[in-house]
């Protein structure tokens, strides 16, 4: 095995599993910030399931992409400087696309004249 393969199972593996942790925690916990500015349940479900839906989609195939642009590997610190770079930049894209979220969402919210800042929670479901 080259360390080329070496390098893009172990890259597709860490990347996917983080992609997919970080996902899942962002859909469970960011419920509740969009059900202050969603106050219909259904709307809000669908606002969190499609930010999930275009978060992957978006670190999917920038992980996919990125793949084909890597040179070959000659050795071991090689492949560990390629997959610390890329999964930094993977690292990089998931907060930049979380708080460009998370600034829509609220310039949403003040836009509509939205509290966001209560304890009380807008939800009535």
């Amino acid at each position: 095995m080259t360390w080329n393969i070496a390098g893009y199972l172990l890259y597709l593996l860490l990347s996917t599993y983080t992609i997919v942790f970080i996902g899942k925690r962002l859909h469970g916990n960011g419920i509740h910030f969009i059900r202050k500015i969603f106050t219909n349940e259904e709307t809000a479900n669908s606002v969190n399931n499609l930010l999930l839906l275009g978060y992957y989609l978006v670190n999917i195939g920038y992980l996919f992409m990125t793949i084909s642009y890597w040179e070959p590997i000659a050795n071991f610190p090689a492949l560990l400087l390629i997959l610390t770079e890329r999964i930094g930049i993977i690292y990089l894209l998931l907060a930049v696309l979380h708080y460009n979220n998370i600034l829509c969402l609220y310039l949403y919210a003040k836009w509509n004249h939205i509290d966001l800042f209560t304890l009380k929670n807008n939800y009535h479901g």
